[in-house]
């Protein structure tokens, strides 16, 4: 039995009485000694002081138990927390090696829609005279056609003849 059980358990008092009984003996009429006498005294003060001191130890652990769980609570949200920063941080490197190659690849499309323009802008100044060579080109099939159609004719007259 601690002592916080034995002072709760009532036990205490019929002690506490029988010090008191004790103590109250006149030394000349018992066997008890002065010395006993003020020894049992002091075993009372000493059993009120062990009940304090196992109370405050009992208190305490009680305070280390609540205090224990509480850190267990924290170290497990701090361990969740933790787990938590490295999944974020990991998301976070594949949405930047994401945001890296969308970058790349608008910048690919910028320079090719620039070369494309340029091209564009070319084809545009060289247009009239495309346009030009292609109205040649056209009257220039015209009179091969004509002048193939008078070679055909004379052909055809020489063999009539013939």
């Amino acid at each position: 039995m601690t002592p916080l059980n034995f002072y709760d358990s009532g036990k205490f008092s019929s002690l506490e009485k029988a010090f008191k009984t004790l103590a109250s003996f006149d030394c000349s009429s018992t066997t008890l000694t002065i010395e006993q006498k003020n020894e049992l005294l002091a075993m009372e003060e000493s059993l009120k002081e062990l009940a304090d001191r196992a109370t405050k130890a009992v208190e305490d652990k009680s305070r280390l138990t609540e205090k224990k769980s509480i850190k267990l609570k924290i170290t497990r949200k701090l361990d969740s927390n933790l787990i938590r920063y490295k999944e974020v941080e990991s998301e976070m490197k594949h949405v930047e090696q994401k945001l890296a190659a969308l970058l790349a690849e608008r910048k690919g499309i910028f320079i090719s829609s620039k070369e494309m323009k340029v091209e564009l802008e070319a084809l545009g100044n060289e247009w009239e005279e495309y346009e030009a060579n292609a109205k040649a080109a056209e009257e220039e099939e015209r009179s091969v056609e004509a002048e193939w159609g008078r070679m055909k004719d004379f052909i055809s007259s020489i063999k009539g003849r013939m």
